[in-house]
């Protein structure tokens, strides 16, 4: 097990810019299968995506707009993460180009500051086979990938009403962030994660950047519930951070 300096991690904290390196938006105009209102901010929330599944060729095709909200260009990159897939189900990502199916990171392509990149596919393949997949992107830059957003876009294949994810399986060698709920919440919210035997840190901020809460978890644990007393109602974003580094960030609702 490696060593956990506290010092260290919340050094990290406090140094880690806590606002927004991009913002993802679903398409303002909508698009083919997008169950999920269009037009709005899903920075680190889940998209919906889904076809009725009458073609067993079709592509779902998972379609997003990225803001570059800094100050400079930025050379993004995209990284896929497969939460959970239904066997027998492929996927790909354009990024400037198509990557193969067996490619999880992308090159790098310059976003300007302000700019909005619309070329953003996430390309499901059931493959005739029916269920929901997850799958999860995240937008980083090249220089420090510290500097990220991320969404989960869930694909619906064969239905375009809700349908239970797929199971995820936990690796017992990557640190995960699994579930949070409830979503909304408004006394406490529970936290669920495998931090692959390493200590870790779970910081919860505002709108503004500003650390509101800072949950420090042991190795051996796999949920935490936190109270949210002295909240206000809106919305936060958490961080799971693992040996220094963060895993992933998500948005959820305080509504009293």
């Amino acid at each position: 097990m490696k060593k956990f300096y506290l010092f260290a991690i919340m050094s990290f904290i406090s140094a880690a810019a806590f606002s927004q390196t991009f913002t993802i938006l679903t398409p303002p105009g909508g698009a083919p299968g997008l169950v999920t209102a269009p037009g709005i901010d899903v920075t680190g929330d889940t998209v919906v995506y889904c076809d009725d599944f009458s073609d067993t060729t079709i592509i779902i095709q998972g379609k997003l707009y990225v803001v570059n909200e800094t100050g400079a260009t930025i050379n993004t990159v995209v990284r896929r993460y497969e939460e959970c897939l239904v066997p027998g189900s492929d996927n790909y990502f354009c990024w400037d180009i198509c990557w193969s199916s067996t490619v999880d990171i992308s090159g790098p392509m310059p976003i300007t500051s302000g700019d909005t990149v619309n070329y953003f596919y996430g390309d499901y393949k059931p493959l005739g086979q029916a269920g929901a997949s997850v799958i999860r992107y995240r937008f980083y830059d090249d220089a420090n990938q510290s500097n990220f957003s991320e969404v989960y876009i869930k694909f619906n294949a064969g239905s375009c009403l809700a349908i239970e994810d797929c199971f995820v399986g936990i690796d017992e060698e990557e640190a995960s962030l699994t579930a949070a709920y409830p979503n909304p919440a408004s006394e406490h919210i529970t936290f669920e994660y495998n931090t692959a035997g390493d200590n870790g840190v779970i910081v919860i901020s505002d709108l503004t950047g500003k650390v509101v809460k800072t949950l420090n978890i042991n190795s051996n644990s796999t949920k935490s519930i936190v109270g949210l007393e002295g909240l206000n109602s809106g919305i936060y974003f958490y961080t799971f951070h693992v040996n220094n580094k963060p895993v992933s960030t998500r948005k959820f609702i305080i509504k009293k």
